[in-house]
């Protein structure tokens, strides 16, 4: 029932309701971009509190405000017997703000009642007051796996907070903080919290404010953290410092798998320490860069980087970068070999049969520029037994 062109009156989302209220079979409610009234809402409220089926809601662009959101979730605390099913709850752009985020807050660390285990408050204009509150009830939850936060504005304080629930939750796997006005002293917060948790796979900084100086926190995370496999940098203000350090980190860290850097400004240091750092990770395996102000002797080094690099599998360069095309197509050869190699390892295990990777299409370059290892070799080996 979403996105139609006439959205649902109060009558007629109050006839669903009533449908809702009773069924055992429906388990998946989207309701998006109806511009559900408060009337509504208390309808939709009421049915969540008999109903024991639905395990997706989806609410997404309804305008509900504070109070829309506060029936939403208190029906979602007091449904009985034992806890209501829902499993994702997606409340993303409906100006919920501080008041409103403090009812979901408060359903959260309600944990016999809560299986929650994804919610979307993407664009609800929450601050650090309600990111305070919501810090709260992570430390207590142990439902919610995955959060989505992109583009609030929690900022430092807000962040703050995050970065000491992170040091208790231990359920938490992907966290999205894109765009939320966090600086160094917030990305310094976020690390120490990193320091200790072991649940975090993804986590998401772009375009936020950070600066070398969180940059070098977060590097010293990277050090130490022994569960980030997903890292996403890209569009704060990290320069040739924070680019270096991240690089250093590169060295020590052996789980994280990809890292975003799209739009820094690490200068001819950062590039050269990037492309040594790559010559030894094992395994990051997904790159993205900006090189298009990098020179060709860089440019060089960085090729010459990922030639080395057995485990990187592609790399994604943004911006009009001038590359020379046979670096480029030198860079292209080593990430399909890459792949091929990879593919022995993560099919056979190093068993006795070398199988090539399954034939998909070829790399391609586009704009950001996609390099990618997917193309199975024209003339496969013949190796079939290879005891080292």
């Amino acid at each position: 029932l979403s996105e139609r062109r006439h959205p649902l009156s109060d009558l007629e989302l109050a006839c669903f309701c009533e449908i809702l209220g009773s069924t055992t079979i429906i388990s998946e409610v989207d309701l998006c971009s109806n511009h559900i009234s408060l009337v509504g809402a208390n309808e939709l409220s009421l049915a969540l509190r008999s109903n024991h089926s639905v395990t997706r809601l989806k609410l997404g662009d309804n305008d509900l405000k504070s109070e829309g959101v506060l029936k939403v979730a208190a029906a979602l605390r007091e449904n009985a017997p034992p806890a209501h099913p829902l499993v994702f709850l997606d409340l993303s752009s409906n100006s919920i703000g501080n008041h409103g985020i403090v009812g979901i807050a408060e359903t959260l660390a309600v944990n016999e009642m809560c299986m929650i285990t994804e919610i979307d408050l993407q664009h609800n204009n929450i601050k650090c007051q309600g990111m305070i509150a919501l810090a709260a009830a992570l430390k207590v939850n142990s439902s919610l796996k995955i959060l989505n936060l992109r583009f609030n504005e929690i900022g430092d304080i807000g962040a703050t907070a995050l970065g000491a629930a992170l040091l208790i939750n231990s359920s938490l796997t992907e966290l999205d903080l894109g765009g939320n006005k966090i600086d160094n002293k917030g990305a310094t917060a976020l690390s120490n919290g990193l320091l200790q948790n072991k649940s975090l796979l993804k986590l998401n900084l772009r375009s936020n404010l950070i600066g070398d100086g969180g940059a070098v926190s977060i590097s010293d995370a990277l050090r130490r953290n022994s569960s980030l496999t997903e890292l996403y940098l890209g569009c704060n203000n990290i320069a040739v410092t924070g680019v270096s350090a991240l690089a250093d980190s590169l060295k020590a860290n052996e789980v994280l798998s990809k890292i975003d850097l799209q739009g820094l400004e690490p200068g001819s240091a950062g590039i050269l320490a990037l492309s040594d750092s790559l010559r030894k990770n094992t395994s990051i395996k997904h790159i993205v860069l900006t090189l298009d102000k990098c020179s060709s002797d860089e440019i060089s080094a960085m090729a010459s980087a990922i030639r080395a690099n057995p485990v990187l599998t592609e790399i994604q360069i943004n911006g009009d970068a001038k590359i020379d095309p046979e670096l480029m197509a030198a860079i292209s050869a080593t990430l399909k070999l890459n792949k091929y190699v990879a593919g022995i390892v993560e099919d056979t295990g190093f068993a006795t049969l070398a199988k090539p990777v399954p034939n998909t299409s070829p790399a391609v370059l586009q704009s950001p520029t996609k390099v990618t290892n997917t193309t199975k070799p024209s003339n496969p080996s013949p190796l079939k037994e290879l005891g080292m």
